[in-house]
């Protein structure tokens, strides 16, 4: 029994079971299927040279993508690498992660779970002394 405390005391430290870091991603908006991933970021990439002379048009372009932009956040305790892409109803969303908002968040489960650990550790230190004690008396 102790050894399962201290198993339940080791991952509860170590955030084994539940991680405590929260990446958080950011997505622009959908994509058509057709449409390059960082066509929010890098718009003017795509803009042929013939919209860049016109500055009405190029204008128009650049607030059309304005519009278009939905952005959506999501949180995760899964590391999901640096860029993920989803599937949505229209098409699909591009995900980046935010480096610099890593988030450290205390979960009380790892709490939990020392203190149920210790519990057990004790518990089974005191079974085995009471075995020992019970066993020279008979």
């Amino acid at each position: 029994m102790y050894l399962f405390g201290v198993c339940a005391i080791y991952s509860g430290y170590r955030t084994l079971f539940l991680p405590e870091r929260q990446y958080e991603y950011h997505s622009y908006g959908e994509l058509k299927d057709e449409e390059p991933l960082d066509l929010y970021t890098r718009w003017h990439r795509y803009v042929s040279d013939a919209d860049k002379q016109n500055r009405a048009d190029y204008d128009a372009l650049r607030l059309m993508y304005q519009k278009r932009q939905a952005p959506e956040r999501l949180y995760s305790f899964d590391y999901r690498g640096s860029a993920f892409v989803v599937q949505v109803d229209n098409g699909r969303r591009y995900f980046e992660m935010q480096p610099e908002r890593v988030h450290h968040v205390s979960r009380p489960g790892n709490a939990w779970m020392q203190f149920i650990g210790i519990v057990l550790f004790v518990a089974g230190l005191l079974a085995l002394l009471l075995e020992r004690r019970y066993a020279r008396a008979h």
